[in-house]
C-alpha cells in the first residue's frame, strides 16, 4: 500500500504530443488556421460540414517520484479540459510504477468528436486554442487542464481503491 499512497505525491506535468491529428489532418507545426495547406483545409471543411471532426491527440505526461520508495498505479480514470470545455475522458488500465527518486513518462491518448466541443464553445475559438496547445505558441487565457484519478490494488484480493479526489495537471499557454 505504501508504494501505492506515495503515487498521490509525485509531481505531474504535460511534456509534450507525439501526434495531434483532426480528420485526420497532422497540427504538428501548425501554427495557426492560416498554415494549413489547400488539401488539408479542405478535408478539415469537409468533416465540419459532415459534422464528423475526430481529434486524436497522443501526449506524454511526466511524473516526478520525490519518494525514497517507488510509487506505482493499478488504473487511472482521466478528464481533459480545454478552457473550461470537456475534450475527451478516458481510462488507463496499464500498471504505472516510478521508480524511488525517479522519473517515468505515461502516456495518454485522447480521441474525441470535436463536433460536440462546438455546441458548448464558438468552433473557430476551439480549434484556434487546440492549435495553440499542440504547437506551443503563447495564447492569451487559454488553459488545457487534465484531471487524473488514480485506482491501486491493495491486499491478498486484490481490491482496487480508487482515490477519492482529481489530481490535476495544468498548462497555461
Amino acid at each position: 500500500m505504501k508504494e501505492t499512497s506515495k503515487f498521490a505525491a509525485c509531481d505531474f506535468s504535460y511534456s509534450h504530443f507525439k501526434s495531434a491529428r483532426l480528420a485526420g489532418v497532422n497540427l504538428l507545426g501548425i501554427a495557426n488556421l492560416r498554415d494549413l495547406n489547400p488539401l488539408d483545409g479542405a478535408l478539415l471543411l469537409k468533416a465540419f460540414s459532415e459534422k464528423k471532426l475526430l481529434l486524436t491527440l497522443d501526449f506524454v505526461v511526466d511524473v516526478k517520484n520525490p519518494n525514497a520508495q517507488k510509487a506505482s498505479l493499478s488504473r487511472l480514470e482521466w478528464i481533459a479540459q480545454l478552457d473550461k470545455v470537456k475534450l475527451a475522458e478516458g481510462v488507463i488500465a496499464d500498471y504505472v510504477e516510478v521508480p524511488p527518486l525517479g522519473k517515468a513518462e505515461m502516456p495518454l491518448r485522447i480521441e474525441t468528436d470535436l463536433v460536440g466541443v462546438f455546441n458548448q464553445k464558438d468552433s473557430q475559438e476551439v480549434l484556434g486554442n487546440l492549435i495553440k496547445l499542440v504547437s506551443g505558441n503563447e495564447a492569451d487565457e487559454t488553459t488545457f487542464v487534465l484531471k487524473m484519478k488514480p485506482s491501486f490494488r491493495v491486499g491478498k484480493k486484490n481490491k482496487l481503491i480508487k482515490s477519492p479526489v482529481y489530481i490535476k495537471v495544468k498548462q497555461k499557454l
